[in-house]
């Protein structure tokens, strides 16, 4: 995780007083499954938004399309582990990591000509953020993150340090302690935190922590679903079978 840099590391959002905001758990190329979702929940790109806890891409064949989306005024997305490798990948052109990167879902990106890789590169740098809240002028409501927020942290200190600190920026990325039920504790100075990374069988909370990966790309082999948070804390589920 060196040799690049988001241009918006920590994104705040005001609460929308408009319309409703849906976070959506680990996508890794489900676009299909995604667009048949916000249909279903009638979707308003005027007045509602679409929050990513990451991993826009990798297995599944939407990958690429779905950069894309990060164009969208209306649609948010925090970086995952598989962006931060694509990252990696496009600062050192380390040939071991496209292997393994390879291995776990990274081939599509090799099929793009030169200058596409780099356009998606450029496009996650200036779009995708470490952590996203929400916030009015009080407190902070919700705070999204693709793994977790460390150890004791508060969630202030949290956003103050993902970018210095090496440690907490590879737990914000990496870390499936909390996914495995080994970290329950209580993220201070937010209401709620969602996440992704770690594949759960259902989507449950460990302190006020949501988890949101189940596994959409697994969806057609009846192994997975795609889950959405609609805030505060309605959630839909939708298989792809």
């Amino acid at each position: 995780m060196s040799g690049w840099q988001l241009a918006c590391p920590v994104r705040r959002l005001t609460i929308n007083q408009q319309g409703r905001d849906f976070v959506v758990g680990d996508l890794h190329g489900s676009l299909s499954q995604l667009r048949i979702a916000l249909k279903s929940l009638n979707f308003n790109a005027k007045c509602d938004r679409v929050l990513s806890v990451g991993d826009l891409v990798d297995r599944g064949p939407g990958s690429r399309a779905l950069i894309d989306w990060l164009d969208f005024p209306w649609f948010y997305a925090c970086i995952g582990n598989h962006e931060a490798v694509l990252l990696d990948y496009m600062s050192t052109q380390d040939a071991e990591l496209a292997r393994t990167w390879c291995r776990f879902g990274g081939g599509w990106f090799f099929t793009l000509p030169d200058d596409e890789q780099a356009a998606v590169a450029a496009k996650i740098q200036q779009h995708c953020s470490y952590a996203i809240e929400i916030a009015d002028e009080h407190h902070v409501a919700f705070g999204i993150v693709h793994a977790d927020v460390p150890g004791q942290l508060s969630w202030q200190t949290f956003c103050e340090q993902v970018v210095q600190q090496p440690e907490v920026k590879y737990d914000a990325l990496w870390s499936r302690s909390r996914g495995r039920g080994e970290s329950t504790h209580v993220v201070e100075g937010v209401n709620q935190v969602i996440c992704g990374h770690e594949i759960v069988a259902q989507v449950h909370q460990q302190g006020n922590v949501w988890l949101l990966d189940t596994g959409a790309y697994k969806g057609k082999q009846g192994g997975g679903k795609l889950s959405i948070l609609e805030l505060p804390d309605r959630l839909h589920t939708f298989t792809d079978q």
